[in-house]
């Protein structure tokens, strides 16, 4: 496996603005699961349950990560690769960008002992591909991160969308901004946004428009409120991680794994 001290031969700048994937048809059926937070065995778990759910649907079936695989789990690393691995057939995986990964990017392409994402979940991430002592090594963190963060997940990291669109549908990381086309918002309110504030500052929720998928801000439980649906129940600290199915003209529903702390 290629590390990232190759990379600094040649090393990616932080993307000016990420891409939005447009989608001209919906699949048979899309699957959209919540923020993972470095909990492997849920997300494996959720996969299960889909592929079992897909089994008995004509057609392909999507699933749609909507970012923060990383950071406060402790899986982070593990969690890159499972998701960059092939799946099921029948299945097509596709992963947003949420704010955690737009963090660690940015300390991976300048490690800095004095970052912030460090004290944003970091340090456990870093421990997840094994460096551990980080107090005693923060002055080598060029050094550390080169030897220890395979080429693979730096790449996966950049190349992640910020929305990905179908016809009627949108999926984002936190949120969109009032007022402003899908084609113009910018990653700054897509991977960080709060959608609670943005409605209590324009007096509500869109009602219109099409149905607009996030996770981000946790919430008890699944919650929709006008046009669009949270999905972020707080894997992490809940040990319950939600997904959406939307299949057709069928009603969507809610599929969901865990159930204790974790």
């Amino acid at each position: 496996m290629q590390f990232l001290g190759k990379l600094f031969k040649k090393k990616p700048e932080p993307v000016a603005g990420r891409r939005h994937l447009v989608f001209d048809t919906v699949p048979a059926a899309i699957f959209a699961i919540g923020d993972v937070h470095g909990c492997i065995d849920l997300a494996r778990r959720m996969e299960d349950e889909i592929a079992h759910v897909a089994a008995n649907i004509a057609g392909e079936s999507w699933i749609i990560y909507l970012g923060d695989y990383v950071d406060r789990g402790p899986a982070s690393a593990q969690m890159i690769d499972f998701l960059m691995a092939r799946q099921g057939a029948g299945l097509r995986r596709l992963c947003l960008a949420g704010n955690h990964e737009e963090q660690m990017l940015s300390f991976m392409l300048k490690p800095a002992g004095d970052h912030h994402w460090l004290n944003f979940g970091g340090e456990e991430t870093l421990k997840s591909y094994g460096v551990q002592d980080l107090q005693r090594l923060r002055k080598q963190l060029p050094t550390v991160v080169a030897s220890h963060i395979p080429e693979e997940h730096i790449e996966f990291l950049d190349g992640l969308p910020s929305m990905i669109r179908f016809p009627g549908l949108c999926f984002v990381h936190a949120g969109l901004k009032h007022g402003v086309a899908l084609e113009d918002q910018v990653d700054a309110d897509l991977l960080w946004i709060r959608p609670d504030r943005e409605e209590a500052e324009h007096g509500g929720p869109v009602m219109d428009g099409p149905l607009v998928v996030h996770g981000h801000t946790p919430v008890k439980q699944v919650e929709r409120i006008g046009n669009r649906i949270n999905l972020d129940t707080g894997a992490y600290f809940t040990g319950r991680l939600s997904c959406l199915k939307l299949a057709g003209n069928k009603p969507d529903s809610v599929l969901e794994v865990g159930g204790g702390n974790s």
